[in-house]
């Protein structure tokens, strides 16, 4: 019974020690987001690229709406305004964010927490198909759950 006890303690401190390397691989993924983001509105032209760049950045952590919160919104008042070229050049920015994004995500991620990258992308795709954006965010949770636990039997 102490075995069992021993490995669900193990479970515990792999598992922390694994969500930990997942925020840090969040970490990266906000931070080139953000460099996206300033080298586009320096880009454009717009106002403010810096302090712009820190909140969109940091509304990477909202699930599914991400960057859009900020950008698309952004891009409609440009575009309404007469500021044609802008409000496009925002919408194409955020196009390359988001391919850039869900290419880098499963590597990243993967590399950091010693999954495939393709295994983490279906994963992430069936938590967004299945639990919507909030699936997004805790199937990688469950996958190193699910990584872990295996590791931690066959041992």
């Amino acid at each position: 019974m102490s075995n069992f006890f021993e490995k669900l303690i193990l479970i515990e401190k792999e598992f922390i020690r694994d969500v930990k390397k997942y925020i840090g691989a969040q970490g990266i993924l906000i931070f080139v987001t953000f460099l996206q983001v300033l080298l586009g509105l320096w880009f454009l032209k717009l106002p403010h690229p810096v302090v712009m760049s820190m909140i969109t950045s940091f509304c990477d952590l909202l699930p599914v709406l991400g960057p859009a919160a900020i950008l698309i919104p952004w891009a409609i008042y440009l575009l309404v305004t007469g500021g044609m070229k802008q409000g496009v050049g925002l919408i194409i920015l955020f196009v390359i964010m988001s391919v850039v994004r869900y290419i880098l995500e499963p590597i990243i991620v993967g590399k950091k927490l010693g999954l495939h990258p393709l295994l983490l992308f279906i994963t992430m795709a069936a938590g967004l198909l299945l639990f919507g954006g909030i699936g997004v965010i805790f199937a990688p949770f469950i996958l190193i759950l699910i990584k872990i636990i295996v590791r931690t039997v066959k041992n």
